[in-house]
């Protein structure tokens, strides 16, 4: 007598693994993305916020100050070139970036945007 289930034993085990071994990877995203980890996408979200961020205050700091500096460093060189009025303009938009800064740093993160709102919604709920 044979035995025909030794046989067929390993056959069924292998066309056992072949769909399973599909399956698993039907279920793995595709793309340059395809093996980073939920914590490594959501770190590099965070370091791309943050960069947008820093990116706004950089931005709002050079547009405020620089037109001071170059203003500052020609009336050192040859005051005549430089009118009272055009340095105390230039010498104003360096405190314009003072008050610019809360509203970059509002407007670029949600978080903050939300912690300023429960704040300000506390202060006015308890007078």
């Amino acid at each position: 007598m044979r035995d025909d289930n030794k046989e067929t034993g390993p056959k069924n085990e292998e066309e056992n693994e072949q769909p399973q071994q599909q399956a698993q990877q039907k279920c793995q995203p595709a793309g340059p993305y395809a093996k980073l980890t939920a914590d490594t996408q959501a770190r590099a979200q965070r370091e791309r916020k943050s960069f947008v961020i820093l990116s706004y205050i950089v931005v709002g700091y050079v547009v405020c100050w620089v037109p001071f500096h170059f203003v500052y460093d020609v009336s050192i060189i040859r005051p005549e070139l430089v009118p009272d009025d055009l340095f105390m303009v230039t010498f104003g938009l360096t405190y314009v970036n003072s008050l610019i800064n809360p509203f970059l740093y509002a407007f670029s993160s949600v978080d903050l945007r939300n912690a300023v709102v429960k704040i300000i919604k506390c202060r006015c709920t308890s007078k």
